[in-house]
């Protein structure tokens, strides 16, 4: 981290994959257990895919009130494959 520019040690500091590799350097070197390291890339880790899987709700919820993607969001039960085929129109005889 001393070697990042100081604009970029906050960013650095926040994501859990350099409290990761921090404990990895320990456990390398011999060292105890960071069980601190440990807690905060497991708790930013869990931040993270909080605020992932929220984001992604929301993406879905505006996707589908828009009407880009009813065909593959099944609500209920899934289509049947003869409702699926209804619409394809046959192949013409010469071919």
């Amino acid at each position: 981290m001393a070697t990042l520019p100081a604009l970029l040690r906050p960013v650095a500091e926040a994501l859990p994959t350099t409290h990761v590799f921090a404990v990895g350097r320990a456990l390398a070197a011999g060292h105890g257990m960071p069980c601190r390291e440990l807690a905060l890339a497991t708790g930013g880790t869990a931040l993270l895919l909080a605020a992932g899987m929220l984001g992604l709700a929301r993406m879905l919820r505006t996707f589908r009130r828009r009407g880009l993607i009813t065909r593959y969001s099944w609500r209920g039960s899934r289509p049947t494959p003869s409702s699926r085929t209804a619409a394809v129109a046959p192949c013409p005889t010469g071919w």
